[in-house]
């Protein structure tokens, strides 16, 4: 009899399974209200880890700012661009961080030339005295960096000038039919990310040829460090 009940003890058992971390995605305007910067504080490498756990070749130095997207447990998820418009996004130690930079709120923040990628997407914003902020760009797309190279490009532009509501910057640049408008947070003092409304118009993207759109995570001047 005893031997009976042990045994459905043991069948009642339900076996608990590790939980599983939250993944690390690309930087998502969608959900950028809820992200910070932040700068490294630690010394020395700061290794990234995938999901799983496992350590990447990336690494970040004291220094270097990130995009704090979201945390688990004593893990943070960053991204970080490096000079070469390379988007690096994986986990990292939460104690490796220093503090969270402020909202950035209109003024001399929201000044500069953010770039994209190596083809030359750009976004340069210049504070205005009825505080607003004028925006202008221009962004590109391109099969391969060889065909960039011989002229393979497809562009668009945007032009205008919005307000700063609730940490976002509008920017409705419509004309001759095409709708473009771009939305922009500044996150830090080296980050911009933008998202423009490319599904929105029928036949092709409104801000622009074919593939063309200003969305994307883009960097104040040549700052970041290439790894």
């Amino acid at each position: 009899m005893v031997k009976l009940l042990l045994a459905a003890a043991a069948f009642l058992v339900v076996p608990v399974l590790p939980a599983l971390a939250a993944e690390c995605g690309e930087p998502d305007f969608g959900e950028s209200g809820s992200y910070s910067a932040a700068a490294i504080k630690a010394a020395g490498k700061t290794r990234f880890s995938d999901d799983a756990g496992k350590a990447m070749s990336a690494y970040l130095l004291k220094g270097d700012e990130v995009i704090v997207m979201s945390q688990d447990g004593q893990k943070s998820c960053v991204a970080y661009e490096n000079a070469g418009f390379d988007v690096t996004t994986g986990w990292i130690v939460s104690t490796a961080l220093g503090q969270a930079a402020p909202v950035v709120s209109v003024g001399k923040s929201w000044r500069g030339a953010f770039t994209a990628d190596s083809y030359g997407t750009q976004i340069r914003l210049k504070p205005l005295k009825n505080g607003r902020v004028s925006a202008e760009g221009e962004a590109y797309w391109a099969n391969s960096q060889e065909a960039a190279e011989t002229g393979g490009l497809d562009d668009g532009a945007m032009s205008g000038e919005g307000s700063v509501k609730d940490g976002v910057l509008h920017i409705d640049s419509s004309s001759d039919g095409a709708p473009c408008k771009v939305d922009m947070r500044r996150l830090g003092r080296t980050y911009l990310i933008a998202e423009d409304n490319i599904i929105e118009q029928a036949g092709g993207p409104a801000c622009g040829g074919a593939n063309v759109s200003f969305t994307g995570l883009y960097v104040l001047g040549s700052k970041q460090r290439l790894n």
